[in-house]
């Protein structure tokens, strides 16, 4: 286990906002896999480590990113193609589902945000210089 990894003892912290530090207390129309979506607008997903793709899928579909056809299968493309279009990305914690199978035990949280224009207008200052 590495320092981020927690038990189902402290798992509530599991939803805490990695931009605001809020706990990300509402829902999303993500049906599978596990998420939330924190008052300003980041959303955590999670699920079983090992399964990190599905998480990445619904990133994908939740905010409507087109992905590059070289994409496909490569989970680190997809990301680059989520990042491309706006979105933050930022890792979460680690927990484990004491309920689960050592090889899904491990829960990533990965948390998702739409670039503000203000920092998008940043971003684009400095790719200019």
């Amino acid at each position: 286990m590495d320092n981020r990894t927690t038990t189902n003892r402290d798992a509530e912290r599991q939803w805490k906002c990695p931009w605001c530090g809020s706990e990300a207390l509402n829902k999303t129309s993500i049906v599978m896999p596990d998420s939330r979506a924190c008052d300003c607008g980041a959303v955590g997903i999670a699920a079983p480590r090992v399964d990190s793709d599905e998480i990445i899928d619904a990133a994908i579909d939740y905010f409507h990113v087109t992905t590059r056809p070289e994409s496909r299968g490569f989970d680190a493309l997809f990301l680059q193609d989520i990042q491309r279009s706006g979105i933050e990305i930022r890792e979460g914690a680690l927990t484990r589902n004491l309920e689960a199978p050592e090889f899904w035990a491990t829960i990533r949280h990965l948390w998702f945000r739409r670039q503000k224009a203000d920092d998008n207008a940043a971003e684009q200052e400095k790719e200019c210089r």
